[in-house]
């Protein structure tokens, strides 16, 4: 699965341009400039035992055909410590994902998804990206 993720996140900074995008037009101040375009959620929970998978959800309104979205997750520490990709062509603008990521590497409280969303108007013009609005659950200890 390792794999997997790292060929999809290759392809989009690819086709996206990586660290090159410019940024989509926004008011100043504005900290979530592509919040319009993508959003993630996830139910509160339990942090359970060994090393499992978390649900989360994801929904695009792409303002084009070539778009990709990135996810990633941050602990309560404020670790990054799972991330997770979705590329027009290969993946529905709406669905499930999940991040995995081991208990005795992390502890219960506030985890955050943050995301970077990027798309094109068509295949010769520039990428646009930008960062959308955060969204934060809790992982609990087990009863």
């Amino acid at each position: 699965m390792p794999s997997t993720l790292t060929g999809l996140l290759t392809t989009v900074a690819l086709l996206f341009g990586g660290t090159t995008a410019t940024e989509a037009p926004r008011a100043a101040g504005d900290k979530y400039p592509m919040a319009q375009y993508a959003k993630t959620s996830a139910k509160d929970g339990v942090l359970r035992k060994g090393c499992r998978n978390y649900r989360y959800t994801y929904a695009i309104k792409p303002p084009t055909e070539i778009w990709g979205l990135e996810t990633f997750l941050v602990d309560p520490d404020g670790e990054t410590i799972a991330s997770g990709g979705f590329l027009s062509g290969s993946d529905e603008p709406s669905g499930t994902s999940h991040f995995r990521f081991c208990r005795p590497l992390t502890r219960p409280g506030v985890f955050t998804i943050k995301g970077k969303f990027t798309y094109r108007e068509d295949s010769q013009s520039n990428p646009i990206s930008g960062a959308i609005k955060p969204f934060t659950f809790r992982l609990s200890k087990p009863s």
